[in-house]
């Protein structure tokens, strides 16, 4: 089954669960563009929603997508964004209690949008400045490396690498002058000529993860504790 062909019985699947109406537009925020997917890759939609769209919507929509999983060989998931919370209101979704509001205003618009009207960013409270995107995010994978070296066989060391993407992805545009982007390949391409950049390792990681012992695990883990330190330092001229 194609990619193209689950989205759109996956999407109307969505549609059809949304007993209140609360969806407003949803985007596809997990991997889409062939280049970037790999043979586990899921599809996560990002829901907007109203207030009246509750968790135990999102988790019923979930167990109907859960339930078609051998047939599409794949996972299908809805995650919800409250236009509350974009707009500064009380943290309300499961997601923003992962990354923060603002971190998602960053991304949203480099999403695809699958239905409904596209978010206008300037009547929520925006995104961060690339400052303070690369202190939060720093943040952020400074704990996941904690949990990891507490815990490396329940920690999923995937979020370190995929982390480092995104961040990097933020460097690229701050720093380098490239447009900001969600696709990793693309992000790549950007920095094709810094052959020594933390990207291209990155990528390995997150795609071969499975293969490395964690000798090489902590070694790249290293160069990151390393890269936070720079990068966090170089961001200070960026405002």
């Amino acid at each position: 089954m194609s990619i193209e062909s689950i989205i759109e019985a996956s999407l109307q699947l969505v549609l059809d669960n949304d007993r209140n109406g609360g969806i407003r537009s949803v985007y596809v925020g997990g991997t889409l563009l062939a280049e970037d997917r790999r043979p586990d890759s899921d599809i996560d939609y990002i829901a907007i929603a109203d207030d009246q769209f509750q968790e135990a919507d999102e988790k019923a929509i979930n167990r109907v997508l859960a339930a078609q999983r051998d047939a599409w060989n794949m996972d299908v998931k809805l995650r919800s964004l409250y236009y509350s919370e974009l707009a500064g209101g009380p943290q309300r979704g499961f997601i923003t209690t992962l990354i923060p509001a603002k971190m998602w205003l960053k991304r949203i618009p480099s999403f695809p949008l699958v239905w409904g009207n596209a978010l206008r960013i300037e009547e929520t409270i925006g995104p961060y400045t690339s400052t303070e995107e690369v202190r939060v995010q720093s943040t952020i994978i400074r704990s996941y490396i904690d949990r990891w070296r507490a815990d490396p066989e329940s920690f999923t060391y995937e979020w370190i690498p995929k982390a480092v993407l995104y961040l990097s992805a933020v460097e690229s545009e701050a720093r380098f002058h490239n447009d900001f982007t969600t696709s990793f390949r693309q992000l790549e391409r950007q920095l094709a000529s810094r052959e020594d950049h933390i990207v291209h390792a990155a990528l390995r990681h997150r795609g071969q993860y499975q293969e490395m012992g964690h000798a090489l695990r902590e070694e790249f883990v290293r160069s990151v504790e390393k890269y936070l330190i720079e990068i966090q330092a170089a961001s200070r001229a960026w405002q």
